[in-house]
């Protein structure tokens, strides 16, 4: 499998944080990715997204206030 950005042709991506209005796209099969580059966004087949790694999870951080 060669997956690449459409935009800038990279290689360096990862399957997308699923958002409510991908439900529908998801019943189609069809998975959001993310380059991790130029960060475009669109949609490939399930197929291929679970190759892909998955977006880190987002971690918040917390100041301690003096």
């Amino acid at each position: 499998m060669s997956l690449s950005c459409p935009e800038c042709g990279s290689n360096n991506l990862r399957r997308a944080h699923l958002r409510f209005s991908d439900a529908i796209r998801v019943l189609a099969l069809q998975y959001p990715v993310r380059c991790r580059v130029c960060r475009m966004r669109w949609l490939i087949s399930v197929q291929e997204a679970l190759q892909l790694p998955h977006a880190p999870h987002r971690r918040t951080t917390v100041e301690k206030v003096s």
